[in-house]
């Protein structure tokens, strides 16, 4: 994993099924948040945002934190 740039490296699915597994009580909010890609702009060009976490989601380290968990342990 590319640390430096780890934000933007979560699969978006792996992040749902780990808020499935471990906070289920969330899942519904999260899949709102992350299930669907949106859209950024560049002029006018629609670039689909499908995997990483939303930039100033306050619940981003927490996210990150769930989906690498696995690995560190």
């Amino acid at each position: 994993m590319d640390f430096k740039n780890a934000f933007n490296e979560i699969r978006r699915d792996v992040l749902l099924h780990a808020v499935r597994e471990s906070i289920p009580d969330f899942f519904s909010f999260f899949h709102r948040t992350y299930g669907i890609p949106s859209s950024i702009f560049y002029g006018t060009t629609p670039i689909p945002s499908v995997t990483g976490l939303q930039q100033g989601d306050p619940c981003g380290p927490a996210l990150f934190a769930l989906v690498v968990q696995p690995i560190v342990e």
